[in-house]
């Protein structure tokens, strides 16, 4: 009876060991059990929201599913700018989250484009879209009267567009206010108006060619 018992305590010990081994393997040998602190949106972010503490929360996820890219310290994000939707409880990442300006160097600036140098321009076009600028040929001679060459003669006619990679900094329809979606703003099926003047980031060298050719008669035509 005693020896019994005792195997019965033995065994109970043994199992005990046992699946404290496992316990231990998967916690702290792989890690299985233990988290980390990671950044996530408490709601709903919309694309060119300035993030402020109200819009984050700081949540354990297990480590398993903690990636480099993913943004630890809120202080990394105060601040910044979202350029997509950030979905609620969604994580950050450095490929979500911009400069609060738009500016990326000191030596661009942002030019209107009026509505008298467009000939035409996608009515999908929204706020932060990276655009191409192509050259409309005028009626009538290339050359100007002096018999020097037209602008479409100085940037090549093999080299269209005239400029490229322009951040849309705004867009404005004729009464000079915003044009988006009608149910949301970056819904581009149902505009609230239709886009008249666009305002967007470039050098100085690439909009005396845009005024020049304007000057000559060109129109242009926004692509993205």
């Amino acid at each position: 009876m005693k020896n019994r018992l005792k195997l019965k305590i033995w065994t109970g010990v043994l199992l005990m060991l046992f699946f404290g081994w496992i316990v231990a393997d998967n916690t702290i040998f792989k890690g299985g059990f233990s988290s980390e602190n990671v950044v996530v949106a408490r709601d709903e972010i919309p694309v060119d929201s300035i993030i402020e503490e109200e819009h984050i929360t700081v949540q354990k996820i297990p480590n398993e599913y903690v990636t480099e890219e993913m943004i630890k310290d809120p202080e990394e994000l105060l601040g910044k700018r979202t350029i997509t939707v950030i979905e609620k409880f969604d994580s950050f990442s450095k490929n979500k989250i911009g400069d609060p300006s738009l500016k990326k160097n000191k030596d661009e600036f942002f030019f209107s484009i009026p509505s008298s140098w467009i000939e035409s321009v996608p009515g999908s076009l929204r706020r932060l879209d990276t655009v191409d600028l192509w050259l409309s040929k005028p009626e009538g001679e290339n050359k100007k009267s002096d018999g020097t060459n037209t602008i479409e003669d100085e940037i090549g006619n093999a080299s269209p567009p005239i400029a490229s990679d322009l951040v849309v900094a705004f867009i404005k329809n004729s009464q000079n206010t915003e044009v988006q979606g009608v149910e949301e703003k970056a819904d581009r099926l149902d505009g609230n108006s239709s886009p008249s003047q666009i305002e967007v980031l470039m050098k100085k060298d690439d909009f005396s060619k845009l005024n020049a050719a304007v000057t000559q008669g060109y129109k242009l035509i926004v692509s993205y």
